[in-house]
């Protein structure tokens, strides 16, 4: 070659021998050391898997001891090659100081121990090991290519700062999986994440995102969680496969965005064989055009506030009559005319479990028949006033009467339209106007997803305009929503530490059970917000019981109360509006220090006593002795006993007592 460096290494060697032919390289070094030398050395198109690399020790002269003499057959540690050279045995930091981070290069083998990703890093289809946190700075780009399969420890979790791409093919995807439980990818706010072609396995959870993710012929399967989607601008989730997972296959948090198959859409995934199939909270997207079926608890879980629209969908055989669409905590998710098939078979289409529920109105939705009782049976409570005439009359088949388009669908429309101050002025006259009380709910939840500030309406403004909402209104669930909407504009605007002591007060409201649960998953939220905004959370709480220290502790308690949320569903039935026997909740915190909340329900007035019992099954205190109205109650035990004192760490026990019989006892565990 005419001035072209064919090979270069500062390694300290007797002798190298390097041949080139059929398309293979084969390299030997003569050393005295047992070593594997770092070296760069000219390609000439040969593919990484056809070079060869070998270090033959010992000292290289005749009468040498044969005993001293050895071969490492294979001494490629580590390897990355571009259009022109193989470089053998680099460290990622030599890479970053010989500034090889670019598109251009390719690494195809190596060990990566907790490194902080520099320039572009592309990894090929080699044997690559990720261990510990890799963190991809603001302006760095992780790339994966066609065919990758790294290894993944259990400690492995990827903090996205920047950017990551993983962009596979048809039939040469990209696998993250392994054997351990692996941590997953981390997309923090204003990051960005390109999934497509991709199989995530064995994660606790595989993708986590508050940023911009776009992930296409995805599949999650086996994980603990499947996608998790917070608070992000820009989301397209197209095309995907998301099952056997422990919780649930889609996770979709405090996003308030319409737009669909552009910007924003989560359109044609499957999701089966989970807890949950999708768990709404706190959101306003559109679901569309999703197949969910064959999940073990619920298909579809909407909760706290949640309007989202719900369209040409399929949602049918969730696992032992179990609600096909579940609804608490004031949600109402928009299918009126939507035209989805909820095939409910022997349990619920719909499952209402609020106390106070409004008329709901679901038509133009086809229910797996057209008996009229049989579809009005399928909604609870049984005396839940759901308005589903017309229905479509079969899932091939619609029934599209001609009908005046209500205010609230015209607001929906310029929404979609990215009309914002027509769709804004639309939804404030529904509030005022429409004759149906949920359309005024739909209307009032959907006026932040009008906020654009370009044209003068920010988040503060549609603050401004919830707070007026909740404070003229003398109905209980518009007021209740419009406050909760007033909180998301705090998030919205940046303003996290407001959020926190609003959720804090609200705790103190006399909350059920599951409400208290769902306030504090949202405090968890405003946290992760907060924390992948600013790059950490300094958040101040008023209640030690809701602090959170950091990260993993969020995600520890986040974990523990969507648990507490599967639990009572699988123990106790479902969060029933209609009290009909009398339940013992788990308390909350749990572990706790100093107090605890312990909740229960009577289904009528009675005499009521809440005992605490010591683990040799003495009696501490007794914290409720009196007649009760029917009802959900909660009381709080501060750890002391029936004298004053303060009890010491241990397991504890309460009991609940109605007109002299037990209708409960749990344990609860106090740790100072």
């Amino acid at each position: 070659q005419t001035n072209i460096l064919v090979f270069d290494s500062d390694y300290d060697f007797e002798e190298m021998l390097a041949s080139y032919e059929n398309d293979e390289l084969h390299v030997t070094f003569k050393t005295e050391e047992n070593d594997c030398p770092k070296y760069k050395i000219l390609r000439c198109g040969i593919e990484p898997e056809n070079l060869y690399s070998k270090t033959e020790f010992g000292t290289y002269h005749p009468g040498t001891i044969p005993s001293t003499r050895g071969t490492i057959e294979d001494n490629i540690l580590r390897l990355a090659f571009d259009d022109d050279y193989f470089y053998v045995n680099y460290e990622y930091s030599d890479y970053v100081s010989e500034n090889l981070l670019t598109e251009d290069l390719v690494i195809h083998k190596g060990f990566f121990n907790e490194i902080e990703v520099s320039g572009t890093s592309v990894f090929g289809v080699g044997n690559i090991t990720f261990t510990n946190k890799i963190t991809v700075p603001t302006g760095t780009e992780l790339v994966f290519l066609p065919g990758s399969h790294p290894t993944l420890t259990s400690t492995a979790k990827f903090d996205i700062y920047g950017s990551v791409t993983a962009v596979g093919q048809p039939d040469d995807k990209i696998f993250f999986n392994t054997n351990s439980d692996w941590d997953g990818f981390y997309i923090q706010a204003d990051a960005g994440s390109n999934f497509q072609y991709c199989e995530f396995e064995n994660s606790d959870d595989p993708v986590r995102c508050l940023g911009l993710i776009t992930m296409k012929h995805c599949t999650i399967k086996n994980c603990t969680n499947g996608l998790y989607l917070q608070a992000c601008d820009t989301y397209v989730v197209e095309g995907n496969e998301f099952y056997d997972c422990v919780k649930f296959g889609l996770f979709v948090s405090n996003i308030n965005h319409l737009i669909f198959l552009g910007t924003n859409s989560i359109w044609n995934n499957l999701l089966h064989d989970n807890s949950y199939g999708i768990y709404l909270f706190n959101t306003n997207v559109k679901i569309d055009s999703n197949y969910v079926y064959d999940n073990t608890q619920i298909g579809i879980i909407a909760s706290s506030g949640t309007a989202s629209i719900i369209e040409n969908c399929c949602i049918q055989d969730t696992y032992s009559n179990n609600p096909e669409i579940y609804l608490v905590d004031e949600s109402y998710p928009v299918i009126d005319y939507r035209y989805n098939d909820i095939i409910f078979n022997r349990g619920y289409s719909i499952y209402n479990a609020d106390r106070e529920y409004e008329l709901y109105n679901c038509r133009n939705n086809y229910w797996g028949t057209t008996t009229s009782n049989y579809i009005a049976d399928s909604f609870y409570p049984s005396n839940w006033e759901v308005y589903y005439y017309p229905y479509l009359v079969s899932d091939t088949t619609g029934f599209y009467n001609s009908r005046d388009i209500s205010l609230f669908e015209m607001g929906l429309m310029a929404e979609e339209a990215n009309q914002f101050q027509l769709a804004r002025e639309c939804y404030l006259q529904c509030i005022d106007e429409s004759d149906y009380e949920i359309e005024k709910i739909w209307a009032a939840s959907r006026l932040i997803n009008c906020v654009d500030p370009e044209n003068g309406f920010t988040f503060t403004d549609a603050q401004q305009l919830y707070e007026t909402i909740s404070a003229d209104t003398s109905h209980i669930v518009l007021s209740n929503l419009a406050q909760k909407q007033a909180v998301n504009c705090d998030r919205k605007n940046g303003d996290f530490q407001e959020a926190i002591m609003k959720y804090e007060d609200m705790l103190t409201d006399s909350l059920s059970y599951i409400d208290s649960i769902l306030v504090q998953l949202n405090i968890i939220h405003t946290y992760f917000e907060a924390e992948s905004t600013s790059g950490r959370a300094t958040l101040s709480f008023k209640y030690q019981e809701n602090a959170i220290r950091d990260h993993e502790h969020a995600r520890q308690k986040e974990a523990s109360l969507l648990d507490l949320i599967r639990e009572e569903i699988i123990e106790e039935g479902h969060f029933t509006p209609v009290i009909d026997k009398s339940i013992l909740y788990n308390n909350y915190p749990n572990p706790f220090n100093p107090e605890t909340t312990i909740s229960f329900s009577i289904p009528e007035d009675s005499k009521v006593g809440i005992t605490i019992y010591n683990i040799k099954g003495q009696k501490v205190k007794t914290l409720v002795s009196e007649d009760l109205e029917k009802g959900i109650h909660k009381i709080v035990w501060d750890s002391k006993d029936s004298s004053g004192k303060s009890v010491s760490s241990g397991v504890y026990f309460y009991k609940l007592d109605v007109n002299g019989k037990t209708k409960g006892l749990k344990k609860m565990l106090l740790l100072k």
